[in-house]
């Protein structure tokens, strides 16, 4: 990256009109190609979760328990592949803080969509409290992690963009 700045910096000095650098990788491709279809497909799995006309939101107050334990059983899935595709990728080093926080977030919600469910299915109150407490605090730290990304090179979409998670 600075070599590239450099060169074009002396090739403006002999009078080159036109340079670019790019800040980008092929490590930055490939977690983007994993970044983006799989985010993707963990927001539509959340989506249910929202409230809407007609529907108070998945695992809401007014609901039914099999709805909550199916968008739970889909999200899972999906950030069961998203976490797995991950690792499966080279990190650009510029994103291992944020991908380190995202991906752990990634487990402590994965744990409370289980915990949650397994609680519904066996009426276990405890249980419920303590993946309640999980999946709120995975909630928090997925934006924490999304703002570690360099700004410039944030990849997309964001993490829960509907605003609902596990």
């Amino acid at each position: 990256m600075r070599l590239a700045a450099f060169l074009c910096l002396a090739a403006g000095l002999v009078g080159v009109t036109s340079c670019s650098v790019s800040v980008g990788s092929v490590h930055d491709d490939q977690f983007r190609a994993v970044w983006s279809p799989d985010w993707a497909v963990v927001n539509a799995a959340a989506k249910p979760l929202a409230p809407s006309a007609g529907n108070p939101g998945d695992c809401n107050i007014g609901s039914s328990a099999t709805a909550c334990v199916r968008t739970g059983q889909n999200m899972v899935a999906a950030l069961t592949k998203l976490e797995t595709d991950l690792e499966a990728v080279n990190t650009p080093q510029e994103y291992t803080s944020a991908s380190t926080t995202i991906q752990h977030a990634i487990q402590i919600d994965i744990k409370g969509i289980i915990d949650r469910n397994n609680a519904i299915k066996a009426r276990d109150n405890t249980l419920f409290s303590t993946a309640i407490t999980e999946v709120q605090q995975a909630a928090k730290m997925f934006p924490q992690g999304y703002a570690q990304f360099p700004q410039t090179t944030r990849p997309t979409p964001q993490p829960f963009d509907g605003g609902f998670s596990g």
